[in-house]
């Protein structure tokens, strides 16, 4: 659930999304459009991704930049981006790490199931 706080100027800003957030997004993704595999919510919140987020394929964590933690759309679009990933490792394919056609195809089957609508 969304939390917010004030500044130093009295602005009311969204507090950063935090790994219950990230988890709880993720499941409900994997439920609706990856219902093959069963949910597994491994994410870290780090400074220094290598990106603004990325999956250890070794050590099955994601992880999000802190700095895209500030925005639940982009967030969520990080989301996305690596289930794709992880999921085609479930699938025990490769996980098409320079997001070549069948990647594409992934981002396009999600985006007429409705992932993006809210997002873009």
């Amino acid at each position: 659930m969304a939390t917010f706080s004030m500044d130093e100027n009295g602005n009311i800003r969204r507090d950063p999304i935090s790994v219950d957030e990230l988890c709880a997004w993720a499941d409900a993704y994997q439920k609706t459009y990856f219902p093959r595999h069963d949910p597994k919510c491994n994410i870290q919140i780090v400074d220094n991704a290598g990106g603004p987020a990325c999956f250890d394929h070794s050590t099955k964590i994601m992880y999000v930049e802190t700095a895209a933690t500030i925005s639940e759309k982009l967030s969520r679009i990080l989301l996305l981006h690596e289930m794709i990933h992880i999921n085609f490792i479930e699938d025990g394919q490769d996980p098409d790490e320079a997001h070549g056609d069948r990647f594409q195809a992934e981002v396009r089957r999600l985006f007429t199931a409705g992932a993006y609508r809210t997002l873009l």
